[in-house]
């Protein structure tokens, strides 16, 4: 009787959705799985979590972006995907004239906004002559990147990276494809401000649908959680906005968004920028591309991409939109 039971049980089929939260890259991840595949594929994604946080975190000893900020020597071997991540950063700094930098890490180091969620009470604006010294270490050009030897050659010795803009998306898109080769056909994978979606949203008894992706609402005063949303399937869905790390100091309210061009967290009109795209990764790298760029040209730089649209939340809490991003919004 109880080898019996056992085999029923084996083969009974998943109760969908499945679902299993974590910590990584300092979020909170959760995958959802609607059609397709096990437990057993949960488990495995949360070890590709733990893979690639060992790969690209920068205070792990050891990790590739560890190795490049503390080498003393100006040629370090690398993954191919830290290779792949950088060739993606190069072409978003390209894009975006500069703005968009991921040797930024001498200022974020020298605003040291991480210190805000230890609740540390010494935070200070740095002096001009530190930020004009940290920015002489900030640009691309100081990474030589070889993709046939993966390799990452320094320049300047005191060039480092932070590649808390991109990574997030690089991993899901990651995860992706591994759960797509798997055989999962409908999921949903959240780290936090980036939204990953296979398929549709298949749910028992309701047909194939779009997924309904919330956008948050950067007013920190604001009562409503969401200020609108996005119906969409097969896709990605990323906001970057300046209000999950700030402190005020003197009424200026001082964000973690910082400006490689002046050193100083970049200010204009907007709060958060949401991106829809195909590519988790170019969709994490072009909406603080948008923060940096400002409304208008990050219009233009939107619109001239293909199978992407943007949502822009202005700090005065108006909306405005990609022509095409018109027709999946919530209306």
């Amino acid at each position: 009787m109880l080898i019996i039971i056992c085999f029923l049980q084996g083969c009974k089929k998943s109760s969908y959705p499945l679902s299993k939260q974590g910590f990584y890259f300092d979020t909170l991840i959760n995958i959802s799985i609607y059609e397709g595949g096990d437990d057993s594929l949960l488990d495995e994604s949360f070890q590709l979590c733990k893979k690639y946080e060992e790969i690209l975190s920068k205070t792990i000893e050891g990790s590739d972006v560890y190795r490049i900020n503390h080498s003393l020597e100006p040629v370090i071997k690398v993954s191919e995907d830290t290779i792949n991540i950088l060739k993606e950063a190069e072409y978003c700094s390209n894009l975006s004239e500069g703005r968009y930098d991921v040797t930024i890490e001498p200022l974020i180091s020298l605003w040291n906004f991480e210190a805000l969620s230890d609740h540390d009470k010494s935070f200070s604006i740095p002096s001009e002559n530190s930020l004009r010294e940290a920015m002489s270490h900030v640009s691309m050009s100081k990474l030589m990147i070889d993709e046939k030897n993966n390799t990452v050659t320094k320049t300047d010795p005191k060039c480092s990276i932070d590649l808390g803009s991109i990574a997030k998306g690089y991993i899901g898109d990651k995860l992706k494809e591994f759960l797509v080769e798997r055989g999962v056909t409908s999921a949903i994978i959240d780290l936090g401000g980036n939204i990953i979606l296979i398929g549709s949203k298949l749910s028992q008894g309701e047909g194939d649908r779009d997924f309904h992706i919330g956008i948050k609402n950067p007013d920190k005063k604001g009562n409503a959680l969401v200020i609108t949303a996005v119906n969409v399937r097969d896709t990605s869905v990323v906001t970057s906005g300046i209000y999950e790390r700030f402190i005020l100091i003197n009424n200026k309210e001082y964000h973690h968004v910082i400006d490689p061009k002046t050193g100083y967290p970049v200010e204009n009109e907007l709060a958060a920028v949401t991106v829809i795209c195909p590519s988790s990764t170019r969709a994490d790298a072009l909406s603080t591309c948008c923060l940096l760029l400002g409304e208008e040209k990050a219009l233009k730089l939107i619109d001239s991409l293909e199978d992407t649209e943007a949502v822009f939340i202005k700090k005065d809490g108006s909306l405005s939109y990609t022509k095409a991003a018109a027709s999946i919004l919530e209306k």
